[in-house]
């Protein structure tokens, strides 16, 4: 076969995969990049992972059980061996991540001043300024890194991609035998929900260093790690309010060594950033699945909690959640923000349906629900019919709610053992190959959206806004998998590790450009751009909300009713509890607005 008609057979492979012609022609299979692109993208053989896991097989291993609760004294108290304090790894971005912020109490004592004449003339000895408790963060590992991207379109007029910057932030810091980690994904757009994320990271962080390493070690069981990991969460949010920032959801997770050799894996997070263990003998688990009901269908708009300004000064802490499980060495324990976690479920990868239940009340409320957000009722039946006569076609399996989660975790499991094509069959090692992984999987599954959103016709009428642009096309939208959104993690891979940090590069962060380049077996070059924001230039005013959190406001401000609050701070150390508002007050439960009462 000639190159000509390679190049051409590929061309005509990638516009099927993002055509939306229902009575297109079929094309002869093609050994080469189709059946890569089709392997990572919608698994329908019949020895994939879906049809293995809806025909009732598994791989017969029990995993270890995943606890959690509301308070720290929900859960079993392991006792903790000696956590050394010298440090081996840290990272954080995407940019400068956490060093991004400077709380008041770190700033310097007083300025330099040309006109003091020192009696001392040689050169002071410049030592590493601590940034949350860490001299140096731009030192990642192949067992610890993270990364962050975008997944939104490419302005093709600007050259730049929507809802920059890049709203979450995650920061881990890993020592001989135990490790930090921390990501926020702030609510919506724009640089008051950066803010919002960076504070969170660097608040947490912060306080989880000074509190488990900093002085006398103190910390003896998994029950004062929880209560650490709980105040963390306070010092975090009140730094939000010390900025003035928006609103941010925040998993944290603290691995700590036991005295039988395995590891407690501690975890507490609010709103729909989680946390997951690989094992290459249990596969994939999810540590903060109590923190959301895995049994009813989660509308992927809705953050379920977040810290910052939500009512007055107070969080929404309604799904606030402290897990544990135990893990061996080798295993990988990653932090995702939706923008990842969300693209493994099948219903958004468009290989599977989502099973509806419900009364026609119930439909008719959510097409009423759908037209205030400014997708008519028509046009969602439309986009529904076509979907529904595609899943004719294709005969897509329709499932529940648990089923949606659990073939979310498969789908990571095979990645994580196969690599993006299905080809590789090699599992991962180390962390750096996890993360890369799943960014490159999340970019190429939503390439079919971002193609139809770059459309230059879109951008013809520079006053149209990008909802008024994804409203023109939102048929086409329905029908392509995959979900836009910003897209980080970061990962570590447990054992014992005596390296000493020294800078390094970060994992390779898979530009848009060149996973299309990749698709036709290109050379790849690597977008090292980034994009410097100042995060206090923004003078958007804070907003409060006692309903939904919305995370897909596309000018980039909370959707959330108006009410004043002025930020006041507190100490983390000694944190009061703030009166928690009635029931009567709210037709829905109400945010827990005291960390103290879970402590």
């Amino acid at each position: 076969m000639s190159s000509t008609q390679t190049l051409r057979s590929r061309v005509v492979d990638l516009w099927r995969s993002f055509s939306l012609k229902e009575d297109c022609d079929p094309v002869p299979d093609q050994p080469s990049t189709r059946r890569k692109f089709e392997a990572s993208t919608s698994p329908e053989t019949h020895d994939s992972f879906i049809h293995r896991y809806l025909n009732g097989e598994s791989n017969g291993c029990t995993a270890p059980e995943i606890q959690h609760g509301k308070s720290c004294y929900d859960l079993p108290s392991h006792p903790v061996a000696y956590m050394a304090p010298r440090v081996v790894a840290a990272h954080t971005g995407p940019n400068q991540g956490l060093t991004a912020i400077v709380p008041k109490d770190s700033q310097e004592a007083f300025a330099p001043n040309d006109s003091v004449d020192f009696i001392d003339d040689s050169p002071r000895k410049k030592e590493p300024t601590e940034v949350a408790g860490i001299p140096s963060w731009q030192c990642p590992t192949d067992f610890a890194c993270g990364l962050a991207t975008t997944l939104y379109e490419c302005n093709p007029n600007t050259k730049e991609n929507t809802g920059e910057p890049i709203a979450d932030a995650f920061g881990l810091c890993v020592r001989e035998n135990s490790a930090i980690l921390a990501l926020a994904d702030g609510v919506n757009w724009g640089e008051k929900s950066c803010l919002a994320a960076q504070c969170a990271v660097h608040g947490c962080v912060d306080y989880l260093n000074k509190a488990l390493f900093a002085g006398a070690h103190n910390v003896t069981s998994t029950l004062d790690v929880f209560v650490c990991l709980l105040r963390s969460f306070e010092a975090a949010h009140n730094l939000i309010l010390e900025k003035d920032a928006l609103l941010t959801t925040l998993c944290a997770c603290v691995v700590c060594p036991l005295e039988d050799g395995r590891f407690a894996v501690c975890v507490c997070n609010v709103g729909d950033s989680f946390a997951y263990v690989f094992s290459e003998k249990h596969g994939v688990r999810e540590i903060t699945l109590g923190s959301h009901d895995i049994h009813s269908m989660r509308d992927m708009r809705d953050a379920l909690g977040a810290l910052g300004p939500v009512d007055g000064k107070n969080p929404e802490l309604n799904n606030l959640t402290v897990s544990l499980t135990l893990a061996d060495e080798g295993d990988m324990v990653f932090l995702t923000s939706d923008g990842i976690s969300d693209n493994f479920d099948p219903v958004v990868g468009k290989f599977a349906l989502a099973k509806k239940v419900g009364s026609g009340a119930e439909d008719r409320n959510k097409e009423k629900s759908s037209s205030h957000r400014g997708t008519s009722a028509s046009v969602k039946r439309s986009a529904s019919h076509r979907i529904a006569s595609a899943n004719e076609k294709n005969q897509l399996p329709i499932v529940e709610a648990h089923q949606r989660h659990a073939l979310t975790l498969l789908r990571m499991e095979d990645l994580l053992r196969k690599g993006v094509g299905g080809d590789e069959q090699v599992p991962v090692k180390t962390s750096r190959e996890v993360c890369e992984r799943m960014v490159e999987f999340a970019t190429r599954l939503t390439m079919a959206k971002r193609r139809i959103l770059e459309d230059p016709e879109l951008y013809k009428d520079e006053q149209c806004t990008n909802r008024e642009r994804r409203q023109r096309v939102c048929q086409k939208l329905a029908l392509v998998p995959g979900k836009l959104d910003h897209a980080s993690l970061c990962a570590v891979r447990l054992g014992r590790h005596h390296k000493t940090p020294s800078a390094k590069t970060t994992p390779t962060k898979r530009s848009i450009a060149d996973a299309r380049k990749a698709f036709f077996e290109s050379p790849v070059t690597s977008d090292t751009r980034t994009t410097e924001k100042n995060n206090n230039s923004s003078s958007s005013s804070t907003t409060t909300s006692s309903s939904r959190l919305s995370k897909t406001n596309s000018n980039g401000t909370a959707e959330l009713r108006s009410k004043s609050a002025t930020p006041t701070t507190t100490n983390p150390t000694t944190a009061t509890s703030s009166s928690r508002p009635s029931t009567a007050e709210s037709k829905r439960s109400a945010p827990l607005c005291s960390f103290e009462s879970m402590i």
